[in-house]
């Protein structure tokens, strides 16, 4: 290779990757009530099953709402969090909607127990049920929790190897 082409080439490669990298987009949301469970990415389950109605949110404590989409050339990561306290009576209606929606429910997938709707390599949606305090904690993510810095540690899953869950009609 000619030595001009060659510095070209190095210059070419690098202006790519450098492309690639800074082609990042973050967007953070925490405001449920504009922007309740809106990607700004596509999602490829994006039905949401055991997520409450926006409009079933409004007599209840929201105590954390996340929307959290990374955009790269290449891939879109997504996370919604959405952590719910209610009364033991909205709890109890809370739980049996969870048991309706054809969800899985384990007691070794998380440090509490799940509805698991979606556990399978990079898509995951479940429900955590904290009965001691009545709080349900709601859970989308589409992407690598490696690369979602910000999504809490608590409520990720644990490595559980060979676990294939997904209760949605092919797609």
């Amino acid at each position: 290779m000619i030595p001009g082409k060659r510095v070209l080439c190095v210059w070419v490669c690098a202006a790519v990757l450098a492309a690639l990298l800074s082609g990042c987009s973050v967007k953070k949301l925490a405001d449920f009530r504009e922007n309740y469970l809106q990607a700004y990415a596509s999602v490829v389950f994006p039905d949401y099953a055991l997520f409450p109605q926006k409009e079933a949110l409004s007599d209840t404590v929201v105590n954390d709402y996340q929307s959290v989409t990374i955009s790269t050339l290449f891939f879109d990561d997504v996370y919604f969090l959405l952590s719910c306290t209610y009364s033991d009576s909205e709890f109890n209606q809370e739980v049996d909607r969870l048991q309706t929606t054809g969800a899985e429910y384990r007691k070794d997938l998380f440090r509490y127990p799940a509805y698991v709707m979606l556990y399978s390599g990079i898509y995951y949606e479940y429900a955590l049920v904290e009965e001691q305090t009545n709080a349900i904690v709601y859970v989308y993510v589409q992407g690598s929790f490696v690369l979602l810095e910000d999504f809490p540690v608590e409520y990720r899953p644990h490595n559980a190897k060979n676990v294939d869950i997904c209760h949605y009609e092919s797609q």
